[in-house]
Formats: structure tokens, C-alpha cells, sequence
């Protein structure tokens, strides 16, 4: 199956770094330019994963894998959320 390809969707230019995804979703958020099929939710998605360093390494490596596991919205869903923030949990016995 194809992957979910939110740079085709909403039309949006995978050579740009993150930060200026993300100010050109926030634009469109706040001028309410929502014409693709998705939605307010969509973009929402859009800027918290490509705007995002880690996610959207992720995102892109899934994205450019045919062999990766099917990336639709609620793969695009789970990575949004995701914390990628949090330190590992540790591992093994350190007592």
C-alpha cells in the first residue's frame, strides 16, 4: 500500500526545513486557508510532525522505506503525538 504523503496533500515543499514548514502551516491555521481534504486536523498534524526535527526524520525514512509499515492517519496520528523528548527508560539490572 502507499504511504500517506502529507508534502503531496497539502502541497508543501520537502526541501524546506523544519521551523519554516511549521511557520507556513501556522500561517495557514491562522488565516484559515484549510483547502485540503483533511482539514484543520490535517495541517495540525502536518506542522506537529515536519515541524519537528525528530518526527520528521521519522516520518521521512518511513515515507522514502516501500517495504516500511503502511503510514496512514493513524500512524500520522501516533507519531504527532508521540514524545520524543523523554529520556529512555533504563535497561537491566544497575543495582
Amino acid at each position: 500500500m502507499a504511504h500517506y504523503d502529507l508534502y503531496q496533500a497539502l502541497n508543501l515543499d520537502r526541501s524546506k526545513a523544519p521551523d519554516e514548514i511549521s511557520a507556513e502551516l501556522s500561517e495557514r491555521l491562522e488565516k484559515n486557508e484549510l483547502d485540503n481534504i483533511g482539514g484543520r486536523e490535517e495541517v495540525e498534524i502536518a506542522r506537529a510532525i515536519l515541524g519537528d526535527p525528530q518526527k520528521r526524520t521519522a516520518y521521512d525514512s518511513r515515507l522514502d522505506d516501500p517495504n516500511a509499515p503502511e503510514v496512514d492517519v493513524n500512524a500520522l496520528r501516533q507519531l504527532a503525538a508521540a514524545d520524543f523528548s523523554a529520556p529512555a527508560a533504563p535497561t537491566g539490572d544497575h543495582a
